[in-house]
């Protein structure tokens, strides 16, 4: 495995990761897009349209992503879907997407186990990007079999009681707007510096200071 292969699967996972968390079902673009169609009687604004009903850069970001996870190799491919990534980048056409956006709504799932599952993915891509800077690719894939691996239904089922329990959290952090404002403008300096997920960390940050 090259370097240049795990770089280019990493930006391609960051810039899809990006446009899904912009999309999201629970997210600020879409709660904002839904009260919008109910003030005039529409199903869908025309903001999120393209995504539920036409053709958007996310369903050919989807491909590219799990073309190139593919090219990484078996054991790559199997660590990654062990850790979210096919329940992430599984949305590589309208007809899916809508069906898991409607599924979403209904349940009220938080995101939260999808971010966690990024955060996860990432660690991954550094591990195999220290393994071949190293010379050591090849014995990291023959020996690490399921090591440094948190499986995503794992995390998600407690993800789901965490959020059910969490109900009272929620509400205070609604009414806790100014506070997270404030979070978001003075943000710590080194938060840029600690992973290759700031924007990420913006996105969370605009869910919880936008759906109000």
């Amino acid at each position: 495995m090259r370097i240049e292969s795990i770089e280019n699967f990493e930006q391609l996972f960051k810039e899809y990761f990006d446009m899904f968390l912009e999309e999201y079902p629970q997210g600020e673009k879409h709660y904002m897009a839904r009260f919008e169609a109910e003030k005039i009687g529409s199903k869908v604004s025309q903001s999120v349209a393209p995504l539920l009903y036409g053709n958007h850069p996310i369903f050919i970001k989807a491909v590219e992503c799990q073309t190139i996870a593919a090219s990484l190799g078996s054991i790559m491919l199997n660590r990654m879907n062990v850790l979210g990534f096919n329940e992430i980048v599984s949305f590589d056409n309208t007809v899916d997407w809508y069906n898991w956006y409607n599924r979403e709504l209904k349940e009220e799932h938080s995101q939260y186990k999808y971010i966690s599952a990024h955060f996860r993915i990432n660690s991954e891509i550094q591990r195999v990007k220290y393994a071949i800077s190293n010379n050591c690719i090849s014995e990291y894939l023959e020996t690490v079999g399921n090591n440094y691996l948190v499986p995503f239904h794992d995390h998600a089922a407690e993800n789901v009681e965490q959020v059910r329990e969490a109900s009272t959290v929620v509400n205070h952090i609604k009414n806790e707007h100014n506070y997270y404002s404030e979070v978001k403008k003075n943000a710590p300096d080194n938060i840029a510096t600690a992973s290759n997920s700031l924007n990420i960390v913006s996105h969370i940050l605009k869910f919880l200071t936008g759906k109000i």
